[in-house]
């Protein structure tokens, strides 16, 4: 049997054979990693039998499909901090659909050069929510986003009170405290005053303009805050797109 195939016995009794490989090489490291970080989640059953084995099978499939020339150990390192970081997020789909095309990179020499040790680390420390708006982001590759600001109409002294809802050809999504994971990641760029100019982006921006979104915010002028008198409305026109990283990160842990 190939020693590639990290993933390749299904577990017939006990969940700790789910991560059984092969080989006397890569046995070792996951011999460490089953009973370090699997035994634990299946004595106080934190991850439910069917999300072990949807992750073992999304896995085996992926490492199964790498060519034969392009198997590789060398990275066996970082194949166990991504094993042992995913711990964490088994219990989530689109978390272990990540973590298993990093783990299965890291051992295809076609993009292990490209797997960063803290990668694990960034999928550990994100939310369902942040992936899913990571996936779309990468999708989308540009992205038009609004934000709505009221002001004082001579001083334009004044406050953003929507802030990066991003736009969408059918819907609006707001989700700051994603974006804000993502910036701090360092895997996106978000340019809240820098516009886009096709046609499609333009017609998401007037379509905002007219929303009951902007609307509402609209309505409630003019609005006293302390002192100052908040009587006009203006909207921000910016873009998100993935940084340089951001591009590393999702040709590893984004299926293609």
């Amino acid at each position: 049997m190939d020693k590639f195939k990290l993933f390749s016995i299904v577990p017939d009794s006990t969940k700790e054979e789910a991560f059984n490989p092969t080989s006397n090489l890569i046995g070792q490291a996951f011999r460490g990693i089953a009973h370090k970080v699997l035994d634990p989640l299946v004595r106080y059953n934190i991850v439910k039998d069917e999300e072990m084995k949807d992750f073992a099978d999304r896995t085996r499939n992926k490492t199964d499909a790498i060519p034969n020339e392009n198997r590789d150990d060398s990275k066996l390192g970082l194949t166990y901090k991504a094993v042992e970081d995913s711990s964490y997020q088994l219990n989530e789909e689109v978390l272990r659909e990540m973590f298993s095309n990093l783990i299965a990179s890291t051992v295809d020499d076609r993009k292990n050069g490209q797997v960063k040790p803290f990668f694990s680390s960034i999928l550990k420390d994100m939310s369902p929510t942040d992936a899913s708006l990571f996936k779309l982001i990468y999708k989308e590759n540009n992205l038009a986003i609004a934000s709505v600001r009221i002001e004082n109409q001579n001083t334009s002294e004044g406050v953003n009170v929507i802030k990066n809802v991003i736009l969408l050809d059918d819907a609006e999504i707001q989700e700051p405290s994603s974006l804000d994971m993502l910036q701090r990641f360092g895997l996106i760029e978000i340019n809240p005053e820098r516009y886009l100019i096709a046609q499609k982006f333009v017609d998401q921006y007037n379509r905002f303009e007219k929303s009951s979104t902007y609307n509402s915010v609209k309505e409630s002028i003019p609005f006293q805050s302390d002192d100052l008198l908040l009587d006009f409305v203006k909207l921000l026109k910016g873009n998100i797109k993935l940084t340089s990283l951001g591009k590393d990160f999702a040709n590893i842990i984004i299926s293609q």
